[in-house]
């Protein structure tokens, strides 16, 4: 999987967020990049949903190293809902796919109920990455010269 690799996810409320009603959808983005400088394992991924009108954007952030000494396919197990569930992921793009499924219906109302649901996530690398990836790993931008001249 060449990095960044970015896709599209739609949500659905099943809470109110905000001023927002039970049963809203809403559109956002997700990206996956290496980190440079960093060593080659190390990367992040992101999600970004804005939901109606509300100002508050949903985000989830994760630093991890998803993909050395991993073989495919590979058991995972993980939380999802205050308990374990267990799957097989057929790659990596499938395990990333999942990720952002399980940390987007993983938030919670304060009172501990599941704030969404996601309704559809795939891979769209042929739109260009939004706007919020950080310049230094675009492909399109050259990577700034360490040596600082």
């Amino acid at each position: 999987m060449e990095l960044p690799c970015h896709g599209v996810v739609e949500i659905e409320t099943l809470r109110r967020y905000g001023r927002v009603p039970v049963g809203t959808h809403a559109t956002g983005e997700f990206a996956f990049w290496g980190r440079p400088g960093e060593p080659p394992h190390h990367q992040e991924f992101q999600v970004r949903v804005r939901v109606g009108d509300d100002p508050r954007p949903v985000t989830v952030d994760c630093l991890a190293d998803f993909t050395s000494n991993r073989t495919w396919p590979m058991p995972v197990m993980r939380m999802y809902r205050k308990a374990y569930q267990t799957y097989v992921a057929a790659d990596l793009s499938a395990y990333l796919l999942r990720t952002v499924t399980d940390a987007l219906e993983n938030l919670s109302t304060g009172t501990g109920a599941q704030r969404f649901r996601v309704v559809e996530a795939e891979w769209r690398n042929e739109l260009p990455l939004p706007a919020w990836v950080p310049k230094s790993v675009r492909r399109d931008t050259p990577a700034p010269d360490p040596s600082g001249t």
